[in-house]
């Protein structure tokens, strides 16, 4: 249970295949949205305090992110090849990605599966 003052991250951090599997686990039937990045890559950390933004205005959306550098099996598996690579997951299973940073992109992969924003920031 947090304590006052603590801060729950809007964007998780995956750091193991354990981690993936947990947290797709526990969103059940909420989408799941996981960022394929990577330390050195520019435009994914330029693109950071967006995803933070869309967590926001998605707050029913669990949103992960994942080192490709750290995850290569995890990444191989889902077939990354450009960074950032989003990958989109409904009851545990993957329905739909998006690469590259062009705005609206994102959003346009999240509508597209009954996903609106609702969040600070958001029309719903």
């Amino acid at each position: 249970m947090s304590q006052a003052g603590d801060t729950v991250p809007l964007v998780e951090e995956i750091t193991d295949q354990t981690g993936m599997y947990t947290a797709l686990a526990q969103a059940k039937s909420r989408p799941l949205l996981a960022c394929f990045s990577a330390s050195w890559c520019q435009p994914c950390r330029a693109f950071a305090p967006k995803l933070e933004r869309l967590a926001k205005q998605y707050c029913q959306v669990v949103f992960v992110k994942l080192d490709v550098d750290k995850m290569k099996d995890l990444a191989d598996q889902h077939g990354i090849e450009v960074l950032p690579t989003f990958v989109l997951f409904k009851n545990g299973y993957r329905v739909g990605s998006v690469s590259g940073t062009v705005d609206g992109k994102i959003e346009a992969l999240l509508s597209s599966h009954g996903t609106y924003p609702i969040g600070p920031g958001g029309s719903g």
